[in-house]
């Protein structure tokens, strides 16, 4: 027997979200990524172990640039970006 759609949502979970961040995040992983390389990344780019946000340096200036735009646009803070130059201590990607 076919399930209707709407039963299907709610045996699945139904899950509603106004975050733009979630709604793309589920979007790649849906149709784009598979979600091993989502969590591959994420985890390559979350906090340091010990609980600080490292400065990460960028070896495309452009791409960089154009990350955080689109950072901006799903409103995610621009509070920690900076343009310093790489130091010893600068994570490179």
């Amino acid at each position: 027997m076919k399930e209707l759609p709407e039963e299907m949502a709610m045996r699945t979970g139904n899950i509603r979200d106004s975050r733009p961040l979630v709604a793309f995040l589920y979007e790649l992983m849906r149709a784009h990524l598979p979600v091993g390389t989502v969590a591959q990344i994420v985890e390559t780019s979350r906090l340091s172990p010990r609980g600080v946000q490292e400065e990460i340096g960028f070896a495309n200036g452009y791409l960089a640039r154009y990350a955080q735009e689109l950072a901006e646009q799903l409103g995610v803070s621009t509070e920690t970006a900076s343009e310093t130059p790489r130091t010893e201590a600068t994570r490179r990607l």
